[in-house]
């Protein structure tokens, strides 16, 4: 019987066996697995099949690492892929070879259980009773010793234990308890009931890092620019809903109200301003350790009460044109703006508004303009506010005195509007919204002919002062019946151009001396034809695709002998005494540089050039000069600094590692000298130490070589023209 319990055994665990292979070469031929590892179990005793099912999980493992880290589709892991297919046709074979022995074991086994269940049939049943009694008899024998041994060990364990104690003294004392005691109890609750809230109260005092008030910003340095109090019952506010519904209070600062919460914004705004009103451009950034500490409310509040505070311009004696723009471009912007005539009336507003910006057209007389701005400077309220001039053309030496009387900017006429907004942007802390569109637009007058050429795209801020400069043009020159020709033979316009077309010829017909039949546009696109012909308003204008029409219908050329000639003298020439106007048409950002703005002032500018490299001086001698700019070169700091004895410039490009005297030297010694021309570094030295040191020495500008001539152009011009 042992016999068959052995092959029994045997043959359950070969099933075993035979069942888990089987269930491995199914998860291999599933493809779904393909990725996946292989299990390992010691139920598999072949050691073939496990050092390979080994090997495939290890290569499994580094293909999908590869995989996670790049893609599918990487080469690498493709080849990975190949070489796994491999090994599982080989697992496979493996498997089926071993899966076969198996069977094949099996299949002995079972015919060597039937032999031994055939010798077990023909033995006695009284053999059968007798193994069985036998191993009964085993059982109950080892109980029974067990039994025995337990016993024997608890006797042994009685006869050694000594029985060593007795009493000494009989116990005393009262029958009454001595624990608790009442009295005791209560006095101890009572200390630790007051130890404890003082404890809590100590430590919450201590790591408390929460700003209640003024005095817990006593330890630190930094100045405080505000309070806001805690909104309590009674203020009014707007309310904002949140994503999940919950009201809060969001805006508490209104025009006109004089709770406490709106003075304290006030006076965080006042603040602000005093603290940033030495820089062109601020930002402020609210942070704080926790949510929901009030960032969003000061946030708003402090954008709502910056939005309220009313801007106000003065201008003082600006021709109609240049005024009437101004006023419309400001007052887009929500700027309030005055106009003042002479100077009794303009110092008059000037100290009865206190405006946050002065813009005064100068007059001819040079010391009028000086009185003016020294009966300013005179007065304590109005010395204060920033002043921008428009006139003529000064001397050098004229410009260098106005910063002194608070002028901080000055533009030559014609002014281009484009910087002249983005300097008054700069003292309103204002960003004015302009229309960058490319556009040439060019207005000249023949007779009583004015002709307008747009080209390359329809600028909205053009447009706009298209209609003040066609009335300038018709005062100036007297006309009392104007004829308009607008060509626009280099613009293809569709319907997204509509408005801005719109809007062009609205300012061309905006003066009501022009009237609408001597309006002819040139364009060759069929878009305008049908937009004029489609507005009720344009009745009368004529829109032509041939030149020699508009010839016909509005220039006398009888006196030429060929319409050549009638276009040369009438369309492309001008009339000489024809006025340059108050404002330009050409905006300072289509030319890159400063061009006509400082109005011949270029000529005079000075710039010294410092470096030891004679390919730099020679380009960026080459390079100033070509904008008409004067350009001294030096190749030694001694050399530069004995020259600045008897001469001064407007600007000097600097080198730092020079033979002799470095360019920190230079800055020393300009900086002992007091010398106050600009400096711009110039090096190729990266290291932020040098960069800071520089900078800190006085540099305006840090430049790292090599850099193209027009950024180096565009630099120094940007430093010159912030110093007017």
């Amino acid at each position: 019987m042992s016999k068959e319990r052995t092959a029994s055994d045997k043959a359950a665990d070969l099933r075993n066996e035979l069942n888990y292979a089987e269930s491995i070469l199914k998860s291999i031929r599933n493809k779904a697995n393909n990725n996946n590892l292989l299990p390992i179990n010691s139920a598999i005793k072949n050691a073939n099949v496990n050092s390979q099912i080994t090997r495939y999980n290890n290569a499994m493992l580094e293909r999908n690492t590869l995989a996670s880290k790049s893609s599918e589709d990487n080469p690498s892991v493709k080849d990975a892929d190949v070489a796994l297919a491999s090994m599982r046709s080989a697992i496979i074979t493996s498997m089926d070879t071993y899966i076969r022995h198996l069977k094949a074991q099996l299949g002995e086994l079972d015919k060597e259980l039937g032999q031994v269940r055939k010798e077990i049939a023909k033995t006695p049943e009284l053999a059968t009773y007798l193994e069985s009694a036998e191993r009964e008899l085993s059982v109950k024998e080892k109980i029974y010793m067990f039994l025995l041994q337990k016993e024997a060990e608890n006797q042994l364990s009685q006869a050694f234990t000594a029985y060593n104690t007795r009493i000494i003294t009989p116990p005393t004392g009262s029958d009454d308890p001595t624990a608790p005691q009442g009295n005791r109890t209560i006095l101890m609750a009572f200390l630790v009931g007051l130890l404890i809230p003082a404890a809590i109260i100590i430590i919450r005092e201590v790591t408390n890092t929460k700003v209640r008030g003024r005095k817990d910003l006593d330890v630190i340095t930094a100045p405080v620019v505000g309070e806001i109090p805690k909104i309590k019952t009674g203020i009014t506010a707007k309310k904002s809903k949140t994503l999940k519904g919950k009201e809060k209070l969001a805006v508490v600062v209104e025009e006109g109200n004089r709770n406490i919460v709106n003075e304290a914004f006030r006076v965080l705004r006042t603040n602000i301003e005093f603290m940033s009103r030495n820089k062109e451009e601020n930002i402020l950034a609210y942070t704080s350790f926790n949510p929901g500490s009030g960032k969003t409310f000061c946030i708003l509040n402090t954008a709502i009460s910056l939005a309220l505070k009313n801007e106000k311009v003065l201008i003082i004696d600006a021709p109609p044109l240049f005024r009437e723009f101004l006023k419309e471009k400001l007052s887009a912007e929500k700027i309030e703006v005055d106009i003042a005539q002479g100077n009794r009336d303009a110092f008059t507003k000037l100290l009865s508004q206190l405006p946050e910006l002065l813009i005064v057209n100068s007059p001819d007389n040079y010391q009028d303009l000086l009185d003016f701005l020294e009966k300013k400077r005179s007065d304590p309220n109005a010395s204060k506010i920033p002043t921008i001039l428009t006139g003529p053309v000064l001397e050098q030496d004229q410009l260098r005195v106005l910063p002194s009387y608070g002028v901080i900017k000055y533009f030559n006429k014609p002014v281009k509007f484009d910087i002249f907004f983005e300097s008054i942007g700069r003292i309103l802390r204002t960003n004015f919204s302009m229309d960058t569109t490319q556009c040439i637009l060019e207005l000249h007058l023949n007779d009583n002919i004015i002709f307008i050429e747009v080209a390359q795209g329809l600028n909205r801020e053009k447009i706009a002062l298209l209609k003040y400069r066609i009335t300038e043009m018709i005062d100036d020159n007297k006309l009392t019946a104007p004829k308009i020709v607008l060509m626009m033979t280099d613009l293809a316009l569709s319907f997204v151009d509509g408005a801005n077309l719109e809007y062009l010829i609205d300012n061309i017909i905006a003066d009501p001396r022009v009237v609408r039949r001597n309006v002819k546009i040139l364009a060759l696109d069929s878009f305008t034809k049908e937009l004029v012909n489609g507005h009720k308003q344009y009745e009368g204008i004529e829109v032509v695709e041939n030149l020699s029409t508009v010839l016909n219908s509005l220039v006398d050329s009888g006196t030429a002998n060929s319409v050549a000639e009638v276009i040369s003298d009438k369309i492309l020439a001008a009339t000489e005494d024809v006025s340059e106007g108050s404002v330009q048409m050409k905006f300072h950002s289509e030319s890159g540089v400063m061009e006509e703005q400082n109005n011949g002032l270029e000529n005079q500018l000075k710039i010294a050039v410092v470096d030891d490299d004679v390919v730099t001086l020679r380009l960026l001698k080459s390079a100033f000069s070509s904008i008409s700019v004067q350009t001294d070169c030096f190749s030694s700091g001694s050399e530069f600094l004995g020259y600045t004895n008897r001469k001064n410039y407007d600007l000097i490009i600097l080198d730092i590692f020079m033979p002799g005297l470095s360019g920190f030297d230079i800055l020393n010694h300009l900086h002992i000298r007091n010398y106050k021309s600009p400096v711009i570094i110039y090096s190729n030295i990266t290291q932020r130490e040098t960069v800071v040191q520089a900078l800190s020495l006085g540099a305006k500008s840090f430049l790292i070589k090599p850099q193209k001539p027009e950024v180096l152009i565009q630099k120094a011009l940007e430093i010159i023209n912030s110093k007017i």
